[in-house]
């Protein structure tokens, strides 16, 4: 049944991911509701979590807080429109794209199908697996709600998914769009990537300056901002449901339509390159061949690392700027915000569980606590590198891309592990910049903090993002790319559910000490745990000496 068409078959390539999302963001959607019911008995506790959502209030709209339903909207909300939507836009990036990439698209347009009904197919699917991952977000969001008695029904629980699917759809058709004017996917959705950080960050800016409160209008995820369905008495917002709709429909029909006008393997031309007239057509294009095609002098050919660090760093170079913008950003209105928190120090128990969170942090009114709480949000960030560049891998395989560099005098375990040793340096660079960005913010906003804390709190994100990709190599040895990919996703996902669950509930150390999130600790406040961060190294090196292991004695996959 799957292969009966285009439609099912690229459905049926979605469900791993669609699965460990949907499921993985619905019980943290679960678990954060039964721990909002049991924490808001008294009323000294739902005044503090209305002072500190009030304080928050650029990250989120605070709209009854101190109810399940409510809390979950406001603290969740911007994570349930961020994740699914960097999983769209890598998925609309290489619908078409990707498919050209590696030449699968000209061989099914090869059949009595017609480029209209293959792209329409592709797309039409995309947004299904997404209102598939909606729908299983909303069935554990449900089952929650009846359990403690939240107030909300089935529909406002299934509305509360298609808002989430219909968010994560403008940057899956943006990606697809944006890809139709690149001749890789990568680029498509990097682009697709720093649109949606800047979209976070206009809405943000709109929330904090009531005169910039237009620009919020401009962004996707104003909104999916608009339908709160899980507080009782507010309900989704038709018109937001419908712009997101109109929108992500205008964006795919517009890139169906520069697919159908374009050579396949080519981006769209916007301007036409006026011919020389002393240099024929079959003379140009033997010098393409010669700079393009055969790049023989180019620094990247000289060895398998060098090649590898020129593919992974035009990826780490977009990673890099958001993760500046965003650390410029959160230390800009440090001041502001710790001034808000100076009236929540009387309740400092539930204070500290609430706000700390996974972090661990507790008193956020001096400035290395603050910064530990924008250290810690670069964690899923420099994560999500690591999952992109594990899929990276693993997709070069199924792509066909290894079997040049193994024709080559390279053995099979020094061309991963020399691709391995490109990601550390790509890692590295990033964690230093953000240093370096964190370190001017900080001395420009008259922040106080010892430099070689921070130093260290940005180095030890890196052993935590080479174990993921260690990881996903040593899964690509049994694994297709969206298995990795999807098992990555899940895993993550499993360690931060289960740091909040266990900081939230006192489990014991032992248990905690299972989740990777907990060996970063609070570096700013309490230093690097050397011996965390030592484990860390180890297990990446017994993991990736594993997977290079599986590497040399594996049939290639083409």
């Amino acid at each position: 049944m799957w292969f009966s068409s285009i439609y099912l078959k690229t459905l049926r390539d979605y469900r791993l991911a669609v699965a460990s999302w949907g499921l993985g963001l619905g019980a943290m959607v679960a678990v954060s509701m039964v721990i909002a019911q049991s924490q808001f008995s008294s009323p000294e506790a739902r005044a503090s979590i209305t002072g500190l959502a009030e304080s928050f209030a650029w990250l989120s709209q605070p709209v009854d807080v101190t109810s399940p339903g409510g809390f979950v909207t406001w603290r969740l909300g911007p994570f349930l429109a961020l994740l699914p939507a960097i999983w769209a836009l890598l998925a609309g990036s290489r619908t078409l794209r990707g498919e050209e990439e590696r030449g699968s698209l000209d061989v099914l347009l090869s059949t009595p199908r017609s480029r209209l009904r293959t792209a329409t197919e592709k797309v039409l699917a995309l947004f299904s697996a997404l209102l598939f991952m909606g729908l299983l977000i909303a069935l554990p969001t449900l089952a929650a709600g009846r359990a403690v008695q939240a107030g909300f029904g089935a529909g406002d629980a299934l509305l509360a998914g298609v808002n989430i699917a219909l968010h994560a759809s403008v940057y899956g058709a943006l990606a697809l769009l944006l890809s139709q004017f690149t001749r890789e996917r990568a680029p498509a959705a990097a682009a697709a990537g720093a649109l949606l950080a800047l979209a976070f960050v206009l809405d943000a800016v709109g929330r904090m300056i009531g005169e910039a409160a237009v620009v919020q209008w401009l962004t996707p995820v104003h909104y999916y901002g608009l339908s709160k369905p899980l507080i009782t008495g507010y309900g989704a917002d038709v018109g937001g449901l419908l712009a997101l709709s109109l929108l992500a429909t205008a964006l795919s029909v517009a890139s169906i339509a520069l697919l159908l006008r374009r050579d396949i393997g080519a981006p769209v031309v916007l301007l036409r390159e006026r011919r020389r007239s002393a240099v024929s057509a079959e003379q140009q294009a033997a010098l393409m061949t010669a700079a393009v095609l055969l790049p023989t002098n180019d620094w990247s050919l000289r060895s398998v690392y060098a090649r590898s660090l020129a593919t992974v760093g035009r990826q780490a170079l977009w990673w890099t700027l958001v993760i500046v913008a965003y650390s410029a950003m959160m230390t800009a209105i440090a001041r502001q915000i710790k001034e808000d928190l100076q009236a929540l120090l009387k309740s400092s128990a539930l204070y500290s569980q609430l706000v700390g969170g996974v972090s661990g942090v507790g008193d956020l009114t001096n400035d290395a606590s603050y910064l530990s709480i924008v250290a810690f949000a670069l964690l899923p960030l420099m994560i999500g590198f690591a999952v992109v560049q594990a899929g990276r891998w693993a997709r070069d395989e199924e792509d066909g891309r290894l079997e040049m560099v193994l024709a080559t005098p390279h053995g099979r375990a020094s061309v991963m592990l020399a691709g391995f040793a490109a990601l550390v340096t790509a890692v590295l660079v990033i964690v230093f910049t953000a240093f370096v960005a964190l370190a001017l913010a900080v001395t420009l906003a008259g922040l106080t903090i010892a430099f070689p804390l921070l130093l260290g709190a940005m180095l030890a994100l890196a052993p935590l993002a080479l174990i993921v990709s260690a990881t996903g190599y040593l899964a690509s040895g049994w694994l297709r790319t969206a298995a990795v990919t999807g098992l990555l996703t899940l895993l993550v996902v499993a360690s931060f559910f289960l740091s909040f669950l266990g900081a939230a509930l006192r489990w014991p150390d032992s248990v905690l000490q299972f989740s990777l999130i907990e060996q970063y600790g609070t570096p700013l406040v309490t230093g690097v745990d050397g011996l965390a961060m030592l484990r860390l190294v180890l297990m990446t090196a017994v993991v990736l000496g594993a997977a290079a292991w599986r590497f040399a004695r594996k049939n290639i996959v083409s």
